[in-house]
């Protein structure tokens, strides 16, 4: 006789999962007890290997000192590439570690003239490099309260006075020392709807700025810095 498929032995087993279920979790479940609030994404971090960690002090006592003694978010996680900033006529002591660790893009890129040359026999045109474009620069992060669900009003507001500073913004990431950017021209600033009362997020946009030297002496030398 051939087996008969009977749903009523599939549902008692389903019913038996969720019942382990609720007793595992509890009553309410993880969605419950978040009340609809939206976990922040946390950023990626290193797998596969053992990363010796240590709990930095406040902002503006952490270092960057590589994966052998890596600074911490606020979650507990490992920060691949810990962003500090400061307005650039600010002292040493404020440089602020952001809590999470931010998403930075970077473009770059050159101006290209292009000369066309009549009647030529070779393809194309001649290409001058006349100059380096500024890198572009874009900084995608979001404040959050970890141990509570209030708006995290202390960190906009520090993060807002920075931002309407009429000073570049020095920066400090092991990022930005590969391409030899240590201050930014901010254009744009954003902060979008997020959800959840205690998260916001927020977007930088802006410039790499190298220090120029405007005006020269007689023997080449800078009269003036930027």
């Amino acid at each position: 006789m051939a087996n008969v498929f009977d749903i009523s032995n599939l549902l008692g087993s389903i019913a038996t999962a969720k019942d382990k279920a609720v007793a595992m979790a509890g009553e309410y479940g993880l969605n419950a007890v978040l009340e609809g609030r939206v976990i922040p994404p946390l950023p990626p971090y290193p797998q596969g290997f053992n990363v010796a960690m240590e709990n930095g002090g406040n902002y503006n006592e952490a270092e960057t000192v590589g994966w052998q003694s890596a600074q911490m978010s606020i979650f507990g996680t490992p920060m691949c590439f810990p962003l500090k900033i400061k307005p650039s006529s600010a002292p040493e002591s404020d440089w602020w570690l952001l809590p999470v660790e931010p998403m930075i893009t970077l473009s770059g890129g050159n101006t290209i003239i292009r000369r066309n040359v009549a009647k030529a026999d070779l393809r194309g045109t001649i290409k001058e490099r006349w100059s380096r474009n500024d890198y572009d620069i874009s900084i995608d992060g979001i404040f959050t309260k970890v141990n509570d669900w209030t708006y995290p009003s202390d960190d906009m507001k520090k993060l807002a006075e920075m931002m309407e500073t009429k000073d570049t913004i020095e920066v400090s990431c092991e990022l930005f020392e590969v391409f030899k950017i240590s201050r930014i021209a901010v254009e744009k600033f954003d902060f979008p709807f997020t959800k959840g009362e205690e998260n916001q997020a927020y977007h930088i946009s802006g410039y790499s700025d190298d220090k120029w030297s405007l005006l020269l002496d007689t023997n080449g030398n800078p009269v003036l810095k930027s």
